[in-house]
């Protein structure tokens, strides 16, 4: 009996586990929804939602076109077609009708994970929107109103009107700047721009709508004043909607003071309030021939650094000392903070001189001539403190130790000339004994890095 009933309860349960599953899958659904009829030329809305779970959904439209969206940050649309990410929620598409037919928009899914994390598929979907001639309804009012006209004692006569959905269309499809680029390249989709002028006084902002309906405000001449300069373009739809375009112009002056720097010339930059300074600098002003000009000291490091401007309108921060300009750079390289500096020497016997790139960031470093330490490099720094430090940077596993200036002159073959040149030099016993102990050291050393560089065991700062 005890069997026969565990028999039982066991089918039961999984009976229930499933109809649970039947009813999550039924769960997960989506449907297109909006009005059965629009006016030829006229614009109404056709919703898609989403429920029981979350999907990529992708819409095509014939017999009209796509003109707007109830939420940009949700999907993205152009006139056939639009890209929708729906998480149990609804979203709208602005839907134009064409001069006649039938307006059709198809929606289908491309993935789709229910609430309980299984994947469903999802048969495509469709609404269709018939177009209405606009003239025929006129037609057919206006001989309505003559029929009750004729069958009343008054002579006064009636009308009849077609409700038009307005465009909510708020994109522009061109922004500019006379004379002057903007950056990024203009794009309707995106709202914050940059430019920068020199020596001008005021710009013209030029603007044109998407959609014939809208209006669009802050175009013109516009007054600038040293600095950030802010303008806001707003395009509003013929049904009030609103997009805010912004660009930030930055006007500079020609530089008055200008240094040589290895052949070229650089101005000082003279409006320095949007410069980002390094942390630990304070601003002081040094002079340059007879100039006097906005410079940042750090007292702990022992640097001056000022902010010039090259020919192509580049600007950077430059080491200064006693009239001298040198390379400088603020890097941050696997959790430290470091700067890079010009060096007067940069030879090293077994060493290259080149570009080194470290953990996203580059500077100029020394790679080994000897192949068997392929992927090290060493590179000088200076530390938060002012002091030079050299680093040994493992390129395969990231990682980079302190490595002392003075084995940089070792490597797997003068290793061993130094040991050959040790032992010729042995002439006594008491030079023999020297000898052996000094070869010792270097065996030592020298196999002691090569041993590190071999198996990478390198404590990492």
């Amino acid at each position: 009996m005890n069997k026969i009933l565990k028999i039982m309860l066991s089918s039961f349960i999984c009976l229930a586990v499933l109809v649970g599953n039947v009813k999550t899958s039924e769960a997960a659904s989506f449907s297109i929804s909006g009005s059965s009829s629009v006016t030829s030329g006229g614009t109404t809305t056709v919703t898609i939602t989403a429920s029981g779970g979350t999907g990529v959904f992708n819409a095509s439209i014939t017999g009209g076109t796509f003109t707007g969206i109830s939420s940009s940050s949700s999907g993205s649309y152009s006139s056939t077609s639009a890209t929708l990410m729906l998480d149990s929620t609804s979203i709208s598409l602005t839907v134009k009708a064409g001069t006649s037919g039938d307006i059709k928009v198809t929606v289908s899914c491309s993935n789709f994970t229910s609430d309980d994390l299984e994947s469903v598929t999802l048969s495509s979907k469709s609404k269709t929107i018939s177009i209405t001639s606009s003239s025929s309804s006129s037609s057919s009012s206006s001989s309505s109103s003559s029929s009750s006209s004729s069958s009343s004692s008054s002579s006064s006569s009636s009308s009849s009107t077609t409700t038009v959905t307005k465009s909510s269309v708020n994109t522009l499809s061109a922004l500019s700047i006379d004379g002057v680029d903007l950056s990024p390249t203009f794009d309707s989709s995106t709202v914050s721009y940059k430019a920068t002028v020199l020596d001008t006084d005021s710009i013209k902002i030029s603007a044109t709508a998407k959609d014939d309906e809208a209006t669009v405000s802050g175009t013109g001449t516009k007054d600038l004043s040293l600095g950030s300069n802010e303008f806001k373009v707003v395009c509003t739809a013929e049904n009030g909607s609103t997009k805010t375009y912004i660009i930030t112009v930055f006007k500079d002056e020609s530089p008055s003071v200008y240094m040589d720097v290895d052949g070229s010339s650089l101005g000082v930059v003279k409006y320095t309030e949007d410069v980002a300074i390094p942390d630990g600098f304070e601003e002081t002003t040094v002079t340059y021939g007879e100039e006097e000009i906005i410079a940042w000291q750090n007292n702990q490091l022992g640097l001056t650094i000022v902010y010039l401007i090259d020919e192509d309108g580049e600007s950077s921060l430059y080491c200064y000392e006693d009239g001298e300009i040198s390379t400088f750079k603020q890097v941050a390289i696997l959790g430290k903070n470091l700067y890079e500096v010009e060096l007067l020497d940069t030879d090293r016997d077994g060493f290259v001189y080149q570009e080194v790139e470290i953990d996203g960031a580059t500077v100029m470093g020394w790679a080994f001539e000897d192949t068997s330490f392929e992927g090290y490099y060493v590179v000088e720094l200076m530390d938060d403190t002012g002091a030079m430090v050299t680093y040994l940077y493992d390129s395969v596993s990231n990682s980079m130790i302190l490595y002392p200036e003075s084995m940089m002159t070792i490597s797997a073959d003068n290793y061993e000339a130094e040991i050959v040149a040790m032992e010729e030099e042995a002439n006594t016993n008491f030079m023999i004994a020297s000898g052996v102990a000094v070869t010792t050291t270097v065996s030592t050393a020298g196999l002691g890095i090569w041993n590190f560089l071999r198996f990478r065991k390198a404590k990492i700062v």
